[in-house]
């Protein structure tokens, strides 16, 4: 109804798209991630790196990332310290058991050893939390929420636009939801209620996924900023690269990764600007407070790609902590000087 065409009126004129990538065959073979990762701190936490936290492990196909809450940073605590040691606890947990099938009840054992060891050796602070599996032989993505960062699974496909033409989209296949208390104020775990909050508050989700699926994981520095169909636009124009050969896939998937974090930065530093629109602003006046423009934040990203066969052997882990100290690397990414960012509460 509605004048809409069919199928398969618009097959014929996207029938070139429909052709499988190169380096994507038919039937089933066993798959894994090729990783793409950004960082970069908000201005006023460049010296200590910020407060967000992440891994990308192609050895073990999992990945993950948290955001220290700002709200926490009192009486000397850095929620960046937590959020990272809180987050390589989780990645030495998910090496040390790779044997194991992975699985939503795999990564909430992981965050269960996480919430042990911090039970044991408390750090102060507090932080969102969201783990991701693939598990090759089956092609099963495995996520795990606590907060208001976003994992999003999408699937490149043919689709015509009235000024573009018919190009291969990047549709939307599953997304987690935030989990919030009130406004800016997001579900998170301490060292000493962890092992409560995951038990009892974790969303958990798994979905059957394709070869030349993409997979985006992100803190709110970067869905605060901008809305899904952005981040589909800044992914469409790599989707070529992305489904290309290994070579090429691996420069479009870092390019991807790099892509999301400068523009979500570059509108986070539109704040109080009314002719600018984000996700964050709407939240906002949607629950009656004033708060137009962007939001600028620490950006933490994480892209896969899924690809068929076996992984390169060469490819490594990528986080900005040290699985010893938790401690945070030194960003490769400068930014100028910027008023703070608008601060979430603790809860």
């Amino acid at each position: 109804g509605g004048g809409r065409e069919t199928e398969r009126e618009e097959g014929r004129k996207s029938h070139r798209m429909r052709r499988r990538p190169v380096g994507l065959r038919e039937g089933r073979r066993s798959v894994h991630l090729l990783f793409g990762t950004a960082n970069i701190p908000h201005p006023a936490k460049l010296g200590k790196g910020g407060e967000d936290a992440f891994f990308a492990d192609p050895a073990t196909s999992t990945f993950g990332v948290a955001d220290g809450v700002g709200g926490s940073a009192r009486d000397g605590v850095d929620p960046g310290v937590f959020s990272r040691k809180m987050l390589s606890h989780c990645r030495q947990w998910l090496a040390a058991n790779a044997h194991e099938q992975s699985s939503m009840a795999h990564l909430t054992k992981a965050m269960t050893a996480a919430g042990n060891a911090l039970e044991s050796a408390p750090v102060g602070g507090s932080s969102t939390l969201l783990l991701g599996a693939l598990d090759s032989s089956t092609a099963r993505l495995a996520l795990v929420n606590i907060g208001d960062s976003a994992a999003l699974l999408l699937r490149p496909a043919p689709r015509r636009f009235a000024k573009a033409g018919t190009v291969l989209w990047p549709r939307l296949v599953a997304r987690t939801q935030e989990q919030t208390h009130y406004f800016n104020c997001p579900f998170q775990v301490g060292s000493s209620d962890m092992l409560e909050v995951v038990k009892g508050s974790a969303d958990e989700l798994q979905v059957q996924v394709r070869s030349g699926d993409i997979i985006v994981a992100a803190t709110d520095g970067v869905t605060d900023n901008l809305f899904d169909q952005q981040l589909q636009g800044l992914i469409a124009a790599e989707v070529r690269g992305l489904l290309g050969t290994p070579d090429e896939s691996a420069r479009a998937v870092q390019s991807v990764a790099n892509n999301l974090a400068l523009r979500a930065v570059a509108v986070g530093k539109c704040e109080d600007d009314p002719e600018t629109t984000t996700p964050f602003s709407v939240s906002a006046r949607m629950e009656g407070y004033d708060a137009p423009g962007g939001k600028l934040d620490d950006v933490a990203v994480v892209v896969a790609v899924v690809r068929e066969g076996e992984r390169a052997t060469t490819a490594a882990m990528a986080s900005n902590f040290n699985d010893e100290l938790g401690s945070s690397e030194i960003s490769t990414r400068m930014l100028a000087s910027h008023s703070p960012a608008r601060a979430r509460t603790h809860a």
